[in-house]
């Protein structure tokens, strides 16, 4: 009898030591395993299957549509008995089919159905670069969610004199151009420090430049949030991948102003820029650490605007800096299901 196994129940997208960290909360640092150790955030799902059959071959479907319309399919020898599937969406039902054939010519079918995690972000596995992730996904008090697969942050695509093992590789290139879709790099480092040129890494995609600078730097930067705030509000530009270098600081300090005023309760936004941590690009901590003091200035100067939630007081921030409410309005549109 076929019968798949596994996964049982949630399955996480992300590494044990951050399962912790979003369990149990506390200082980011005291989970740092290492960077060598684990260069990457993103684990794969597991798709198990036993039976007690000799069989030629199996065929494995998985969506997240009941019907299996658009599945993704597998097909492995009979001598194989689990897959590895990287990038589920987060917070998603999933429902699998896997047909065995069998060496008497039989055929036999199981299905299964489960579902992903909803705590913490949306972790991908991309050749060649690191902690890269979708900003969307998260579920606003309203009911809503955010939109996955629109908008990607991550650290740097080509190499630089910092990180010259960093660097798509050409299946890396092909995922984020034929899977992911992306249209649009948006680079926050100025070219001498990015070495991208005029080009992007990802084929058919532009590059865009909007220079920032992270935390309570983005007074000075007015200009560079302008720029991307305005790619952002232009839904032709999606889907969009941005990065700084290792896509912690100054992609960190983006993602926590726009998911801000798509409505993410603080404590997600907090964790979701300390997630960093997971990455092979080391600890972004709150708590302790360098970064410490610079998250401090950075929250001191949200507060320092009025609004009576985190979220008004972002958006009046960015109202100070020369972003427009109709491109806030916009971006809301776009990234909210």
């Amino acid at each position: 009898m076929l019968k798949i196994i596994s996964p049982n129940g949630t399955a996480c997208l992300y590494l044990k030591s951050a399962q912790d960290y979003l369990q149990n909360g506390g200082d980011v640092a005291n989970y740092y395993k290492g960077n060598l150790i684990e260069p990457n955030q993103a684990i794969p799902v597991c798709i198990g299957w036993h039976t007690d059959k000799e069989a030629k071959s199996f065929t494995i479907k998985y969506s997240h549509s009941p019907t299996l319309k658009n599945c993704e399919t597998v097909a492995v020898d009979g001598n194989i008995n689990e897959i590895n599937v990287f990038n589920l969406l987060k917070a998603t039902t999933y429902y699998v089919e896997i047909i065995a054939h069998y060496i008497d010519n039989s055929v036999e079918k199981a299905s299964l159905s489960f579902t992903t995690a909803e705590k913490g972000p949306r972790p991908l596995q991309i050749d060649g670069i690191y902690n890269t992730r979708d900003v969307g996904g998260y579920l606003l008090s309203n009911g809503k969610r955010t939109k996955q697969n629109k908008l990607f942050r991550g650290g740097l695509l080509s190499p630089c004199k910092d990180y010259e093992s960093v660097g798509l590789t050409e299946s890396g290139k092909t995922y984020m151009s034929e899977i992911l879709g992306i249209k649009t790099e948006i680079e926050f480092r100025p070219p001498e420090e990015s070495e991208s040129g005029d080009d992007s890494a990802i084929p058919n995609a532009k590059l865009l430049y909007a220079l920032i600078h992270g935390y309570d730097a983005i007074i000075n930067y007015a200009e560079g949030y302008k720029t991307l705030f305005s790619i952002l509000a232009n839904e032709s530009n999606y889907p969009i991948y941005m990065h700084c270098t290792g896509g912690a600081d100054r992609t960190g300090t983006a993602c926590f102003l726009i998911n801000a005023v798509l409505g993410v309760d603080e404590k997600t936004l907090i964790e979701d820029y300390e997630f960093t941590t997971f990455s092979y690009f080391a600890t972004r901590s709150t708590a302790s650490g360098w970064t410490q003091p610079l998250w401090e200035k950075f929250i001191n100067l949200i507060n320092s605007f009025k609004g009576e939630t985190l979220n008004d007081r972002v958006e009046n921030l960015l109202l100070s800096i020369g972003v427009t409410k109709e491109q806030i309005l916009s971006i809301r549109r776009i990234m909210i299901d």
